[in-house]
């Protein structure tokens, strides 16, 4: 520099100079933005998925809530009411169905507002449209998340640890009646207005928890319409004594399942068929099997069978996202979702949720 001014020498070093510290800055301000972006679609992912995640499990908990409490005649006392229309033809009230990669679930449950009233039976499918996680209810769609890569279900059935009784076929001789016949192999004859029963004398000793009952239980000459009660019962003292646990069912032709508590400890238990009719039937019981489950384990499978699904006490939902755009993370193989693997192409970033949800009351 002279003492006229800048020479054009200078002027074109200081604009290199500049270009050079422009370019740096804004490097620096691409990678910082895109940074910045990048975590915005992880977070709104994250976000999204756990509440979508949240509103799933308050729903699927309540499947197969079908009981509600009203007023009864007297002060102080209550009326239990079975809701119509909450369970399958199967007796439970969920409807499951596989695919890749997204499965499909249904579930029924009662609808109580909040003032405790009964306002109807709801009917809910979840299940993918494409990368969209849809809700159905009553032909009404809602989406709930996008960029939904993978959904999937399993069920959780309680596992199985000790066979109490096996009577698999039903030996007729080891069975007792009272206020009933029996002929052949275990066909019970019921005559009139009478309560009654048929007690196996195979003894065994019950401890608090819960028991599945596997069985054969069919209905004709007039049952199952003649009959306002059929369950299966758990007494002490050679089937006389108090009730230890005890589940209501409707006769189905084939086999049957179903979970129940035990509430008494007892060294003499027996199992009892017990039924209260209001005409003349017939039932044909063809297989008992009294296991002991463990309620705080569970076996999971990806598709239940018609006779698991009463049975089913647990659903472990997947849900894989994916960023809706590109960010830094690059990721190549696959990932796996319960049964299926899932590929992943593209520098997105990927996250698989998992939620465990207990359904106490299907298949009640």
């Amino acid at each position: 520099m002279n003492s006229k001014g800048v020479t054009l020498i200078e002027v074109i070093i200081y604009a290199v100079l500049l270009v050079i510290v422009s370019m740096i800055i804004g490097s620096q301000v691409k990678t910082m933005l895109k940074s910045y972006t990048g975590g915005q679609r992880v977070s709104s992912i994250q976000g999204g998925s756990r509440d979508v995640l949240a509103m799933l499990a308050r729903e699927i908990r309540n499947t197969g809530f079908k009981r509600t409490l009203t007023p009864g005649t007297s002060a102080g006392t209550w009326t239990i009411n079975d809701v119509a229309g909450v369970t399958f033809s199967d007796g439970s009230s969920i409807k499951p169905s596989e695919g890749t990669p997204g499965d499909r679930l249904n579930i029924r449950k009662a609808n109580i507002n909040a003032s405790g009233d009964l306002t109807g039976v709801d009917d809910i499918t979840y299940a993918l449209s494409g990368t969209i996680l849809q809700r159905v209810l009553d032909n009404n769609t809602t989406d709930l998340a996008q960029n939904v890569q993978a959904l999937q279900f399993q069920y959780g059935l309680h596992s199985e640890n000790q066979v109490l009784l096996n009577q698999r076929p039903v030996v007729g001789a080891s069975w007792d009646t009272v206020n009933c016949t029996k002929s052949g192999n275990m066909q019970i004859n019921v005559v009139g207005n009478v309560s009654g029963r048929v007690t196996c004398n195979t003894s065994f000793s019950l401890t608090r928890g819960h028991v599945r009952v596997s069985f054969n239980v069919s209905g004709a000459d007039g049952f199952p319409e003649a009959l306002s009660e059929i369950k299966w019962v758990l007494r002490g003292n050679e089937g006389n004594g108090a009730v230890l646990g005890s589940e209501s069912f409707l006769p189905r032709s084939g086999k049957n399942q179903f979970d129940f508590p035990v509430l008494l400890e007892n060294n003499d238990a027996r199992l009892s068929l017990e039924f209260t009719s209001t005409g003349n039937g017939k039932l044909q019981v063809s297989e008992v099997v009294l296991t002991k489950v463990s309620t705080d384990r569970f076996t999971w499978v990806n598709m239940p069978d018609s006779i698991q699904r009463p049975l089913v006490k647990a659903v472990k939902v997947f849900l894989l996202t994916r960023t809706s755009g590109e960010t830094d993370t690059k990721r190549s193989g696959s990932i796996t979702v319960a049964n299926y693997n899932c590929p992943t192409v593209g520098n997105y970033t990927w996250r698989l949720y998992e939620e465990i949800i207990e359904i106490p009351n299907n298949g009640l």
